[in-house]
Parts: C-alpha cells; structure tokens; sequence
C-alpha cells in the first residue's frame, strides 16, 4: 500500500491518521500568526470526521466539508504517521 500523504488525509480520512497542521490563528491581541497544531482521526462516519486536537483538550466532530474547508486553508502539513485499513491505530 502507498504512503498516505496530506492530500490523501484531506479527501479521505481514515481512523489512525495522525497529521501536524500549520495554520494561520490569531492571539488575544489580534495579532496573526501560524500555529501548528497535531491532529489525530479517532472515527470516520455519517459524514463527519471525530478527531482529537493535541493541547485543545476536546474531541471535535467536523463534517467532511468542514474538515476539508480547514486543511485545504492551512499554510502546510504533513502526515505524521498515516492509518492502514488493517491496523487504524
């Protein structure tokens, strides 16, 4: 099986993948700049993509629009370590 790149997690997440997202956020001054943040695919179901934030300590449930809306906007990403079919995790 190939290796799974960023664009492969964008259009079709699977459970297990885990990716480091760099992205534009703003502080409490309004000042931007480019967070990156680790992000890990806990279920893909119904349409929608749950996911844990590493630091934000909450799961999250984006629809695949919404996921894919996210990182098609981040500066960069890439995948950390990429889910299998037969070992998700």
């Amino acid at each position: 099986m190939p290796e799974r790149t960023f664009a492969h997690v964008i259009a079709y997440p699977l459970a297990g993948d885990v990716i480091e997202v760099f992205e534009h956020e703003k502080d409490h001054d309004g000042e931007e700049f480019v967070a990156e943040n680790m992000l890990r695919v806990i279920s893909v179901a119904e349409g929608c993509v749950w996911f844990k934030q590493y630091g934000a300590g909450r799961k999250n449930i984006y629809t695949f629009a919404e996921w894919r809306a996210r990182l098609e906007k981040a500066v960069s990403g890439e995948v950390i370590r990429g889910a299998d079919h037969d070992a998700p995790f």
